[in-house]
């Protein structure tokens, strides 16, 4: 037997170059630093912003791995495809260990939590089969990329959940719906195949959201007789395009199909430029598809797709991400004529009382009474010196009570708030008052039952949105509305005014994440843009964002007690929660800028 030395440089190279990038290698025969790439994945730095690499030697891997969302910038790097295998075969109707089905959701071979992804020359596989649904990557990852990756399934091969993702020269594979979910997705130079008659993709796109899957000069092809379509709406506002796309015969002329339902008609994105082959033929395709024109193909492009609010350019590697800066003193001061009210509760007492702050950082009883109340509730100063309290109560409904001297407050009175909805609960109030309108938004966080068009990972019954009503005398109420639904579970919101934008400070909610984002809108109503990266990096609920005379102060919850966060631009956030001082044993339930006047009046 001869050694090879021109191998033998190519792997000590290997990794030389892996050691200098803070990288590890994975090798089903022991060659490496891990066998499992779970257990790699487990030992990468949790909350870095440097990249670490996990180097995968050739070898079939069979195992089920999360990349956390604690567990940014991480890459799997391959060397061939077809030789770096990462597979599972749990299916949908497969029974857990207490005898119920899995599930789609539970079934995913690779699930990537994380931001900032990356996987070059994988392949990602469910091998169950003609099960069901049986997933064999799914991303709820912001800005992923996979280049020179294999996807393979039957029925829901790939679901592409929330973020965005850039998938360049991919083999996806499958049969019914293999292309799925809610995120927004570019496919650049990517082979298609479909091995069983059905449908391609099947997107649940956000309202909000302008771009759901986006298809760039691929190629689709079939397996022998097979017959599919581009696509069927998951949500109303499935969007979907192909740019020129060669397809095969296996695409049926009729291009798109309803899923029975004829209202999604009028509400599905879905739209092509510059098909080509004989499954392209844009006289018979369906009367409720579009067909683009030059210029509106030709700005459809990676940057215009992926960009964002951060400039994320996959192609580049570029995104300006979020920074937080520990303990700064504070940088800001509180306008003159305002000062801070908030509603508290100690521990083991059920009444409320008030606490208040003229500098928004030090904060004292007040002389008030307690008062009764929920301890989800939120309080609001709108013009004039009126305070008032709003409460979740009952399964559909909000309490509501006002005062003018913070020590008398009117009888309770109660909004229905989901009425006219199939809903499981109000709660997490919070309120915003509108001044172009003169009129207050009332928000809060609502689960519909048996939406099955829920957000992955979440349990159908306790998955809410945000929604809200306008009122300007918290007598009367305009009917509910959805206000925010970004695909994923989302609970305490805070509506704020910034210049000529509005910003939405809203909860994830999602079990892996359950931390703050940002997202932006040209009106209180939206539309909102995706969200920006999450923070703080410890778990946080219940933001309140005010005014200061050079940017915002953000206070929020956390299991350490309060914490505080100024910026300027809701990109960059300096932390000031060491500046805070506060009764001991106090918790905050909510609070609220008021006039000096307000205050005082207690």
């Amino acid at each position: 037997m001869c050694f090879d030395f021109r191998q033998a440089r190519t792997l000590i190279a290997l990794a030389t170059a892996l050691a200098a990038r803070g990288a590890v290698v994975v090798a089903v025969d022991g060659s490496g630093d891990y066998r499992s790439v779970q257990n790699a994945v487990d030992a990468a730095p949790s909350h870095s912003q440097r990249r670490f690499v996990i180097h995968i030697k050739p070898g079939v891997y069979k195992e089920h791995i999360v990349v956390p969302h604690s567990k940014p910038f991480l890459t799997f790097e391959g060397e061939d495809a077809r030789s770096t295998i990462l597979t599972g075969d749990w299916y949908a109707a497969m029974p857990d260990r207490a005898g119920k089905p899995l599930g789609t959701f539970r079934t995913p071979t690779t699930t990537i939590e994380a931001d900032d992804f990356t996987a070059l020359n994988i392949t990602f596989e469910n091998s169950a089969g003609q099960t069901g649904q049986a997933v064999a990557l799914a991303i709820l990852g912001d800005r992923a990329i996979f280049r020179n990756c294999r996807f393979l399934g039957w029925q829901d091969t790939l679901l592409a959940q929330w973020g965005r993702q850039y998938f360049e020269n991919a083999y996806v594979e499958g049969a019914v719906d293999f292309i799925f979910g809610g995120a927004t997705a570019f496919f650049d130079h990517c082979h298609i195949h479909a091995s069983g008659s059905g449908y391609i993709t099947a997107a649940s796109t956000p309202r909000d959201q302008p771009y759901g899957f986006v298809f760039s000069q691929c190629r689709i092809t079939g397996a022998l007789g097979v017959k599919t379509d581009l696509g069927r709406p998951w949500r109303d506002q499935a969007a979907v395009v192909f740019l020129n796309t060669e397809m095969g015969e296996v695409v049926r002329l009729p291009g798109w199909n309803n899923w029975g339902r004829q209202e999604r008609e009028k509400t599905a994105r879905y739209a092509e430029h510059n098909s080509t082959g004989p499954g392209a033929n844009p006289q018979a395709r369906v009367a409720w598809a579009r067909l683009l024109l030059e210029p509106e193909a030709r700005a459809i492009t990676p940057k215009t797709v992926l960009g964002g609010r951060d400039g994320w350019d996959p192609l580049a590697g570029t995104a300006r991400t979020r920074l937080v800066i520990d303990s700064r003193p504070p940088r800001t001061k509180m306008p003159q004529g305002k000062a801070y009210l908030a509603v508290a509760a100690r521990e083991g007492e059920p009444a409320l009382h008030l606490l208040h702050s003229l500098d928004g950082y030090t904060w004292m009883p007040s002389s008030s009474s307690p008062f009764p109340g929920s301890r989800d509730a939120a309080i609001a100063a709108g013009p004039g010196d009126s305070i008032h309290l709003v409460w979740a109560a009952g399964d559909r409904g909000l309490g509501i009570s006002t005062s003018s001297d913070l020590i008398h407050w009117s009888a309770p009175r109660h909004f229905d708030a989901m009425a006219s909805q199939n809903a499981i609960a109000v709660e997490h109030p919070s309120v915003f008052w509108d001044s172009d309108k003169r009129e207050y938004v009332v928000l809060w966080a609502s689960t519909l039952r048996d939406n099955f068009f829920q957000s992955y990972q979440e349990d159908v019954e306790d998955n809410p949105r945000l929604w809200y009503a306008t009122t300007r005398d918290f007598e009367n109420f305009g009917p509910a509305k959805l206000l925010f639904d970004p695909n994923y579970s989302v609970r305490d919101a805070a509506l704020l005014r910034d210049g000529s934008r509005f910003v939405l400070l809203h909860q994830d909610s999602r079990r892996s994440v359950q931390q703050l984002r940002v997202s932006c809108g040209a009106s209180a109503d939206g539309p909102w843009s995706a969200a920006a990266d999450s923070f703080p990096q410890t778990l946080a609920r219940r933001p309140y964002a005010f005014r200061r005379d050079a940017g915002w102060l953000i206070y929020y919850d956390s299991a350490a007690g309060l914490g505080a966060l100024e910026t300027r631009d809701f990109t960059t956030f300096d932390n000031v929660t060491t500046s805070l001082h506060a009764p001991s044993g106090e918790h905050f339930i909510s609070i609220a800028e008021a006039s000096l006047t307000a205050i005082g009046a207690h």
